[in-house]
């Protein structure tokens, strides 16, 4: 009879000890899964923040996150990098816009000399109209 008690605690603990660790590991699971939705979600932010800047090309766009960690600081470098690419893009649009300014004036200038360079080389000859 002794053995029988025996034998029945041991299987009793054991089916005790396996259901501990089946809920453990369920739990461990559950809460994986949602703190990685949790990260992915926030990480998502900052992809489509990244894809609407490249859908409009305007630098403009600015990541707006709360927190305290990783993805936070990736917003604000994203931040970052946003407002230097959006002032090195309006310097580059203010040398192209006097480089054609100064281009324009130059070709005036040529058309100029070269009409009077013509001026001056031909006979003075009526040209019928």
């Amino acid at each position: 009879m002794n053995a029988k008690v025996k034998n029945y605690a041991l299987d009793k603990l054991t089916q005790d000890y396996l259901l501990t660790a089946t809920l453990t590991l369920f739990l461990v699971v559950l809460l994986s899964l949602l703190s990685s939705h949790w990260l992915t979600k926030r990480l998502r932010k900052v992809e489509q923040a990244a894809a609407q800047v490249i859908a409009s090309g305007s630098f403009s766009h600015r990541f707006q996150i709360q927190g305290n960690d990783e993805i936070e600081s990736l917003g604000k470098t994203f931040n970052i990098m946003m407002e230097r690419l959006e002032q090195a893009h309006a310097e580059m649009a203010r040398k192209a816009q006097n480089e054609l300014r100064l281009s324009n004036m130059r070709y005036q200038k040529v058309v100029e000399q070269q009409s009077e360079l013509i001026c001056r080389c031909l006979p003075d000859v009526s040209l019928p109209l």
